[in-house]
């Protein structure tokens, strides 16, 4: 299967059957290949002492959201929501579903545990060792997202995605020792505007170059979206919620300075690199309209009084 174009969807429902069934087809072989994995699990009795982790990168749209693909629309669950499938022979727990909020950053640390390492310093993820034999929880909230794109928070059942607070999408650079992109290496007319700055925190007292940055989508045009997937697992009905929304980009912009989140990220979110979140820091009202127009039927939102009133 070649993969689809990433764009708006188009296509005729035939041709979107079509897609679907050789997605199918490829999801088949996988499938296939992962029962050989398994079968020389039990020919050579490896579940008693060895982990298997079984998860992928990312989803891909299929229509959903009237997109196909990835990158340019906001993180919506098909892309971001990955499967994830685990057999720990410490604890030999199967055939059941955890509800801890989980990332890839924690298979490192995992991992490590297994062999009895230590995880490093730099790894904010976290050894599942007893998230899955008891679900124990890792995390409150985990942060998601793509460069350029929207910057997501979920707490496992709300969903708030922060789009830039004004058109441009700016300021956005990048922070690199390795001046190359997907393409190749930066263009002439980027390095020429690159300067060496100081070390970031993670950086290692290393000075990093900052050079302007190009983006794969325009987050401003979708708008800030916020869900709940209890009552909304497809993401159709976005909420109009002041109080939600708060507490979400509270969480949100906790994460963002955990990780060392650069002062232009702050800026381009419209969210405060220092204090707390306030009313005044809210776009799902101000960016409604951009909502409305970038989904293709009828949106109903869920409105609630504005955070801080009755």
């Amino acid at each position: 299967m070649t993969g689809p174009d990433y764009k708006q969807t188009t296509e005729s429902a035939a041709d979107m059957e079509h897609l679907r069934y050789e997605y199918a087809a490829l999801l088949s072989m996988c499938d296939n290949s992962l029962g050989r994995v398994l079968d020389t699990m039990d020919e050579h009795a490896l579940w008693e002492d060895t982990l298997l982790i079984v998860c992928t990168d990312h989803g891909l749209l299929l229509g959903e959201h009237e997109w196909l693909g990835k990158n340019a629309p906001p993180f919506y669950d098909e892309t971001i929501h990955t499967s994830l499938f685990i057999w720990d022979p410490r604890s030999g727990v199967r055939g059941e579903r955890r509800d801890a909020l989980v990332q890839t950053i924690d298979l490192g640390p995992t991992l490590l545990d297994v062999f009895g390492v230590p995880a490093t310093a730099d790894m904010q993820g976290h050894s599942l060792q007893d998230t899955v034999p008891r679900d124990t929880p890792v995390r409150e909230a985990g942060l998601f997202g793509i460069h350029g794109g929207h910057v997501s928070v979920t707490d496992g059942r709300h969903v708030y995605m922060r789009a830039c607070a004004r058109p441009g999408n700016s300021p956005l650079v990048d922070y690199t020792l390795m001046p190359t992109n997907m393409r190749g290496r930066f263009p002439a007319e980027i390095l020429s505007r690159a300067e060496l700055v100081q070390p970031l925190p993670f950086t290692k007292s290393m000075p990093v170059l900052r050079a302007p940055a190009y983006s794969y989508t325009d987050p401003h045009s979708f708008g800030t979206l916020l869900f709940d997937l209890q009552s909304d697992p497809e993401q159709q009905t976005p909420l109009q919620d002041d109080e939600l929304e708060l507490r979400m980009a509270s969480l949100l912009v906790e994460r963002m300075r955990h990780n060392a989140a650069p002062p232009e990220q702050f800026e381009r979110l419209g969210l405060p690199k220092t204090g707390p979140v306030t009313a005044e820091h809210l776009l799902l009202r101000a960016q409604w309209d951009q909502v409305l127009s970038s989904r293709s039927g009828p949106v109903a939102a869920q409105s609630f009084p504005a955070a801080g009133s009755a």
